[in-house]
């Protein structure tokens, strides 16, 4: 079973200086704010058309799916099978989220950052990257779907390579992490 430090992690954005703090997501409590937050992030059209919009089926993101998905974070976080993450604002108030989707020795990662913190991605990502191979894990995967430029930069900057092609022309990447 993989062992993660539970601290918070300081994270510095790269263009503003802006400091955040990345969290295990089963310490978010799901307050009003932080539903509204959630909701607002999510329904951005960026981050909706590449996450949510296959999902909510001609519907926005809404307070349920939030509820929903800090659920599954606690769960994954108590039953050990995945681990999330959120990147806190100064007010406490979610910016961006990572998360390891399986408890395997190389997971699969997948990551988030709301439009006013963009460019938070790359510290984020070398974050849990370092906590991963503390936890035990020998390397990580992701994987981006077609046309999403932006992720595969973000992936290549953060040491991974590209792969090949997986499931609907999606692009699989790889990084070792030098053992755990």
């Amino acid at each position: 079973m993989l062992a993660f430090a539970r601290t918070p992690v300081v994270l510095r954005h790269p263009w503003t200086g802006r400091t955040y703090r990345l969290v295990p997501l089963d310490t978010l409590a799901p307050a009003p704010e932080v539903l509204e937050r959630l909701v607002a992030l999510c329904n951005e059209p960026e981050l909706f058309r590449w996450l949510f919009a296959a999902r909510c089926v001609g519907r926005p993101y809404g307070p349920d799916d939030a509820r929903g998905w800090l659920e599954w974070g606690a769960a994954g976080w108590r039953e050990g099978r995945h681990f999330a993450f959120v990147a806190l604002d100064e007010g406490g108030l979610p910016a961006a989220a990572c998360d390891l989707q399986s408890a395997a020795a190389d997971p699969e990662i997948g990551y988030w950052c709301g439009g006013e913190h963009r460019g938070l991605g790359t510290p984020m990502v070398e974050a849990l990257a370092v906590l991963t191979r503390a936890a035990g894990c020998t390397a990580l995967q992701a994987r981006v779907r077609p046309g999403n430029a932006r992720s595969e930069a973000l992936l290549r900057r953060c040491g991974f390579v590209r792969t090949g092609t997986g499931d609907e022309g999606s692009s699989r990447w790889f990084r070792p992490l030098g053992g755990g």
